[in-house]
């Protein structure tokens, strides 16, 4: 069947920690094993229930405050930090960009609340034809209702879509209901899939 739509994730597909080095700078000094740092601020309780809209990203931070008892000047600076080595994927968005109109595209993330307006230099209309964020739904991947929610807004068949993931069980949960989801490869490789399956794309 033909594609019609392709989703993205964004963390860890659209946007990647690059440089690693802040956040082992601050595991270092609080005594924290390698990527111990990400697992304390992603996977605490109050920023899971703010993926599904229920607490502010102030709130995720005080509990990362919580574990780790730091004063208000050191925690402002962890908090700029842990995302200085992120880095926005260009020349992916490029392409996702310039595949439009002839394939509808969207994103699928995970996010916590408040995050369409922080990634709203990003994450633009001028890119994708709709933006289905966990935290507003009250849902997240992999549930099967994110899914349909995204199908629905660009009103295509799970057959006809694309979605590219950086967690197996997201893509594993995209395939169950018959959505062409994959591993992302990485940037280039990535690239490379898309410039073949649409062959006009960065003709624009």
């Amino acid at each position: 069947m033909t594609i019609r739509a392709v989703f993205f994730d964004i963390g860890g597909v659209l946007l990647r920690t690059e440089d690693r080095l802040p956040r082992q700078r601050w595991e270092q000094r609080l005594g924290l094993e390698p990527g111990g740092l990400a697992k304390l601020v992603f996977e605490n309780p109050v920023a899971q229930r703010s993926t599904i809209g229920g607490a502010a990203e102030s709130d995720v931070w005080q509990e990362v405050d919580r574990s780790l008892s730091l004063t208000p000047e050191q925690l402002a600076s962890l908090r700029g930090d842990f995302f200085a080595g992120d880095r926005w994927d260009t020349d992916l968005l490029d392409l996702i960009r310039n595949l439009r109109p002839g394939i509808r595209t969207g994103v699928i993330s995970n996010t916590w609340l408040g995050s369409r307006d922080v990634m709203a230099a990003w994450i633009t209309p001028e890119t994708f034809d709709t933006v289905v964020f966990s935290a507003e739904e009250k849902c997240r991947k992999p549930e099967e209702k994110i899914y349909r929610i995204a199908l629905g807004r660009l009103g295509v068949d799970p057959e006809e879509t694309m979605f590219f993931d950086d967690f197996p069980e997201n893509v594993e949960a995209a395939r169950r209901i018959g959505i062409q989801a994959v591993l992302f490869p990485g940037s280039q490789p990535t690239i490379q899939m898309l410039h073949k399956l649409f062959p006009s794309a960065g003709s624009h």
